[in-house]
């Protein structure tokens, strides 16, 4: 479970065909259909080209950088490139977390059932 949590959907061709066609005709992204500006198109293919994950998931990292506040000195590009690290991040603390609580002998039984429960 641990490394599936880790893992990054990886690039795949036929997901890069289709968000390169993203300008011209609406594609899903985030549950939503959107025609994407090909300026974003473009990084969202060198982000995963970079990465190693999938166009998809970089065009959703690049929509949301483009279309939620962030600091005025940052680029789309580095907002995604961050909360993409930032994300990995939550999820090892989130892991690292589980472990402890599992290893932890001063919790009450109960509470260190519920984390052997989500450990094993």
């Amino acid at each position: 479970l641990f490394r599936y949590l880790l893992r990054d959907r990886p690039p795949n061709a036929d997901e890069s065909r289709r968000l390169q066609q993203a300008s011209h005709q609406e594609v899903m992204l985030r549950g939503v259909k959107r025609r994407l500006d090909p300026h974003l198109v473009a990084e969202a293919a060198y982000l995963s080209d970079k990465l190693k994950i999938s166009a998809f998931v970089c065009a959703e990292l690049l929509y949301d950088a483009t279309h939620k506040p962030r600091p005025p000195h940052q680029t789309p590009f580095n907002c995604a490139v961050e909360m993409y690290n930032e994300g990995r991040q939550c999820t090892l603390s989130a892991l690292v977390d589980l472990l402890k609580g599992r290893m932890d002998e001063h919790l009450d039984g109960n509470i260190r059932e519920y984390f052997v429960q989500y450990t094993n």
